[in-house]
């Protein structure tokens, strides 16, 4: 993006600092989270979220779930 638009360069740098922290802050909330839970099987809406499955080392069961619908009978009998 730097050399993109050089002039941009410090605020590239600078909302790039801020990003690093927030997501930092992230993966330290979910790292906690995660190890609170040790040994639990967690639920994603889509087959689309297996690296947080490999990054937290957690088990993960994905359905196909769309966020605002809600799940029919058949659906909940499913992932029971």
């Amino acid at each position: 993006m730097v050399k993109q638009r050089p002039e941009l360069a410090d605020d590239f740098r600078h909302n790039f600092v801020l990003l690093e922290r927030e997501l930092n802050g992230l993966d330290q909330a979910l790292m906690v989270t995660v190890n609170e839970k040790f040994g639990r099987l967690f639920m994603a809406s889509h087959p689309v979220y297996q690296y947080l499955a490999r990054r937290y080392n957690i088990s993960l069961e994905s359905v196909m779930w769309e966020p605002d619908v809600l799940p029919d009978r058949a659906q909940w009998a499913e992932l029971k």
